[in-house]
């Protein structure tokens, strides 16, 4: 068994902004621009800090008496202003509303995961040649019973976060706007659904020429659980052959995991899922030849 706090402090992390961002208001968007006769003016500044905090526990059984197990449990919170450094993604830039407040989009990371919980393990079957049962057995109870072995690798993990935008803006800034935030917005268990994940009662349009209060990374999305279930046995055709017979179910139990939902705010959709991060159900089989 093992425990762990395990903390990362960042300071002075690139962001990449765009610093021509025009000031909320009235009349073409140029004229209201730091400088006006230019448009995007894309910037590496060393202006984000970052936070990571956790507790980690694992528990590793090594094998013996056919069992053999690693599984590990961590609790964390991750904390910046975006992705920063040279992101491909171009995320950092355009998730900050207000280039003049960096410190307002200071939220959970895109990759947050609260809790997650993996286990993996390998049984062998105690019966059939070499076992504790019916080691003495025939060839055909032999082959029928003996020698399996089955392995599970379980992940189950809480949603990641993610942030939400206005459909039309209002700010009319030439950029994209975030609504305003009267409640929590994130509802409770019982009450998501693909067709309704947040609350949208919550979340409403700002005034005009202003910029919305809410946060990044302020709603998170559906958590994921999967069970990969493999289950092999040897076949002795000679003290010198083998034969192995494999079968693979991935996620076995043909559980879906949705991906985020629509987080622009006054569309149709707004709320709604209507895509899977895992596949169905895939079952493989295999034959391998050992000497």
């Amino acid at each position: 068994l093992r425990g762990a706090y395990v903390a990362n402090k960042g300071n002075h992390l690139n962001l990449n902004l765009d610093e021509n961002v025009a000031v909320p208001g009235a009349g073409a968007v140029p004229a209201r621009r730091p400088y006006p006769g230019f448009a995007q003016v894309s910037s590496w500044e060393p202006r984000g800090p970052s936070l990571y905090n956790s507790l980690q526990l694992s528990a590793e059984k090594r094998m013996s008496h056919g069992l053999s197990f690693l599984g590990a449990y961590t609790f964390g919170k991750s904390l910046d202003n975006g992705a920063g450094g040279n992101s491909s993604t171009g995320e950092s830039r355009i998730n900050i509303q207000n280039p003049q407040n960096v410190s307002a989009d200071y939220g959970l990371s895109n990759f947050n995961i609260q809790q997650r919980f993996t286990l993996s393990a390998v049984y062998r079957l105690p019966f059939g040649h070499g076992r504790q049962f019916l080691a003495n057995s025939n060839r055909v109870v032999d082959a029928l019973a003996g020698g399996w072995q089955l392995s599970n690798i379980v992940t189950a993990q809480t949603g990641m976060p993610f942030s939400v935008s206005m459909a039309t803006a209002t700010d009319n800034t030439g950029t994209f706007q975030r609504p305003n935030r009267s409640c929590d917005g994130n509802l409770p268990s019982g009450q998501r659904s693909i067709h309704g994940w947040y609350q949208l009662t919550c979340l409403s349009a700002p005034a005009i020429y202003t910029f919305g209060n809410t946060g990044r990374n302020v709603l998170i999305g559906p958590g994921l659980a999967t069970w990969d279930f493999g289950a092999d046995k040897d076949f002795r055709i000679t003290e010198r052959f083998g034969l192995q017979f494999r079968s693979e179910f991935f996620n076995f139990l043909n559980h879906p995991n949705f991906g985020l939902p629509n987080a622009s705010i006054g569309s149709a959709a707004a709320g709604t899922i209507t895509a899977v991060i895992t596949n169905a159900r895939q079952v493989q089989f295999a034959l391998r030849l050992h000497f």
